[in-house]
C-alpha cells in the first residue's frame, strides 16, 4: 500500500527510478485525484525524468492543451449556432484529441480515457464544455509534473 493507502507498485527488478516507473507514479497520483472528482493541480515537484522522455511528454500535453482550448471555442460556437460545419470541425478535433494521446505510448491511457468520457457524454454540449475543462486540469497538473 502506498501512503494514500491506496494499491501502490514497488520496483522487484530496481527500475523503480526509470522513465516508465517515474511517469506511472505521476500518472497515478493526477488520475487518482481526476478520477475522483478533485482538482488535479499542479504536481508538488518535477518527477525527474531524462531530459528527452520530458521534453517529448511536454510537447504532446502542450499541442493536447492547445487542441482543448480549441474545442472549447468550437464548443461555445455550437452552442451559438448548431450549424452542421461547426458539429464537423468539431468532431474532428475531438478526434485529433484522442489520437494525438493514443500515438505516444505514456500518453495512451488519457487518449482512452478521453475517448472514453467524451463518448460518454457526446450528445450534451454543456457536460462535454466540463469534461474539456476536466482534461485540461488533468493535462496541466501532468505537465507540471515535467517542469525542472
Amino acid at each position: 500500500l502506498g501512503e494514500d493507502g491506496l494499491l501502490d507498485l514497488e520496483s522487484l527488478s530496481g527500475h523503480g527510478g526509470s522513465d516508465r516507473a517515474l511517469w506511472i507514479r505521476a500518472q497515478r497520483t493526477m488520475l487518482r485525484r481526476f478520477l475522483d472528482g478533485e482538482a488535479p493541480g499542479r504536481f508538488p515537484a518535477p518527477v525527474g525524468l531524462s531530459a528527452g522522455a520530458a521534453a517529448a511528454l511536454a510537447r504532446v500535453l502542450d499541442d493536447a492543451l492547445e487542441v482543448l482550448t480549441l474545442l472549447e471555442g468550437q464548443l461555445q460556437l455550437l452552442v451559438r449556432k448548431p450549424l452542421p460545419q461547426h458539429r464537423t470541425r468539431l468532431l474532428a478535433n475531438w478526434q485529433r484529441l484522442g489520437a494525438l494521446l493514443e500515438a505516444h505510448p505514456r500518453l495512451a491511457v488519457l487518449g482512452a480515457l478521453w475517448t472514453c468520457e467524451s463518448q460518454t457524454r457526446g450528445g450534451d454540449l454543456a457536460a462535454l464544455t466540463g469534461l474539456v475543462a476536466r482534461h485540461r486540469g488533468l493535462y496541466r497538473g501532468l505537465r507540471s509534473a515535467l517542469d525542472a
